[in-house]
């Protein structure tokens, strides 16, 4: 009981920590986890630059600039969202959220 109750803690403050971090960066919604291991998060592609067209061009420049790997909302049919999955250690998440905001720095309008 102890294993699960410290697993749960562990992954109530990955995602809180996941929703407080992508929350802060521009052109981003995050949907918060609601129970799951991973957060969805819209792309607001209005409010980036012409080279963001959807999801699925969002997380392959992400991938090519910054070296974050995300899954397109577009494969669980969740078009101009990706999927975001919180169960790495704390210092490496901050690493990649703090890529994806600047990233989406670089790209906004």
């Amino acid at each position: 009981m102890q294993f699960r109750a410290k697993t749960c803690g562990i992954l109530e403050d990955h995602s809180n920590f996941t929703y407080e971090k992508l929350s802060k960066c521009h052109g981003l919604n995050v949907v918060p986890s609601n129970g799951a291991m991973y957060v969805m998060v819209e792309v607001l592609v209005d409010e980036f630059d012409s080279e963001v067209t959807d999801d699925v061009t969002f997380t392959g420049l992400l991938l090519d600039e910054v070296n974050v790997f995300a899954l397109p909302g577009s494969c669980f049919g969740a078009k101009n969202f990706f999927r975001v999955v919180f169960c790495a250690p704390k210092e490496i998440l901050g690493d990649s959220f703090e890529r994806i905001k600047g990233f989406c720095d670089k790209h906004k309008k």
